[in-house]
């Protein structure tokens, strides 16, 4: 039975790797002005595709058909973090610099310290293996190892969790609607690696104690892997289908920066208050907020100031940033058509997209927001 098994597992497992080369093929054909993204994603589904050959050898039993393929899935560990890190980057528009060579520096020193060992012949290689079945001394340095390429991975991970942070702070600074922009989609699959390297630490735990096999602690890396793969595979694979496709309809999206402003004094008070109040007469009674493309660089040429102007203004006087405040304009709109009885006979998302709105999902996530209901019970509650 336990063959059996593992031969079904090999198979599966080198699926998940004949998946990740066919989506490296597809995303290197796109043929895109930014390139990069495409690029560093391909490049980790690579990484995690050797390392999960690595560790299909050992449950399958291939290394010794093989031996030379042995723990050519250990350097690139050090790889997946940087990648990782590399690519959220790219997608909020940072361009690439030479000193981001330097986050290979740990693959690199692995590989150099493994060349004793990949020089090794066949047969030595495969006797270091059956060791490394018997012996729980190697199991134990391989669990110190293993946490030093977790710490790794985790300190990657939360640069990129920052990363994330500060792109969508400048989204909110920056739009009224941020749908199209955001990347909310990479703070699952971030969430998702913590995880990842949650268990791969227990289970190396779990190994060392003697509580699980190492057979099962290969399998459970394997598993993990694929998953990895398929996970990012398909968010990653959709990211870069999403941006070819905007790019042929001529709407490539901006770059999105802080909005940094120049070390200059604040409004005076008396003409703070002039902007403050030329901004609630175009929402009041023109309407600005309901143009769906809205932008703070639109609505600062309104007023006749700079964006970083506008922002300023915004922040300090109002304590908003410029997504909240279209937004609660937008969202009392909606309110006062929706308890209006002539809008009885339109749709609570028509109703939402005359308001500014471009999308149910977030209309909806805003208004619950703004109310703590859904606007079907604020309708019912009329």
């Amino acid at each position: 039975m336990p063959d059996i098994f593992v031969n079904i597992f090999t198979v599966l497992t080198l699926l998940g790797v004949g998946q990740a080369a066919f989506l490296i093929m597809l995303l290197l054909s796109f043929k895109q002005r930014d390139i990069l993204p495409n690029i560093l994603l391909a490049f980790l589904l690579f990484d995690f595709s050797i390392g999960l050959l690595g560790t299909t050898l050992g449950t399958s039993g291939y290394y010794e058909r093989w031996p030379h393929l042995i723990r050519i899935g250990e350097p690139v560990v050090f790889m997946y973090g940087p990648l990782l890190y590399l690519y959220v980057r790219a997608l909020v528009g940072k361009k690439w610099r030479t000193t981001d060579y330097l986050h290979f520096l740990p693959f690199v020193i692995t590989v150099a310290l493994l060349i004793p060992f990949f020089l090794k012949t066949g047969a030595e290689k495969i006797a270091f293996v059956d060791q490394y079945f018997k012996q729980q001394t190697l199991v134990a340095e391989a669990f110190g190892m293993v946490s030093i390429r977790q710490v790794h991975l985790l300190v990657y991970i939360f640069l990129s969790f920052t990363l994330l942070r500060q792109y969508e702070r400048s989204l909110r600074d920056r739009f009224a609607n941020v749908e199209r922009l955001s990347l909310s989609w990479l703070n699952k699959l971030l969430w998702g690696f913590a995880i990842i390297v949650g268990v791969t630490i227990v289970t190396y735990a779990l190994l060392l104690t003697g509580k699980i096999s190492l057979l099962d602690s290969n399998i459970i890396a394997s598993v993990m892997a694929a998953i990895v793969i398929y996970a990012i595979g398909f968010l990653g694979f959709r990211q870069a289908r999403e941006r070819l496709r905007w790019e042929l309809q001529g709407q490539e999206l901006p770059k999105v920066a802080p909005v940094e402003a120049p070390k200059v004094l604040p409004f005076p008070d008396a003409a703070a208050a002039q902007h403050l109040q030329q901004l609630e007469q175009l929402m009041e009674e023109e309407k600005v907020f309901t143009e769906s493309d809205l932008s703070l660089n639109t609505l600062a040429q309104y007023l006749d100031i700079q964006p970083y102007q506008l922002s300023q203004l915004l922040n300090r006087s109002l304590q908003q940033s410029f997504f909240d405040y279209i937004n609660h304009y937008r969202i009392e709109e909606v309110k006062r058509q929706l308890r209006d009885p002539q809008s009885q006979r339109f749709t609570i998302l028509s109703v939402a997209l005359d308001a500014g709105f471009n999308s149910k999902s977030s209309f909806n996530e805003t208004f619950k927001k703004y109310t703590g209901m859904t606007p079907s019970a604020y309708r019912r509650s009329l």
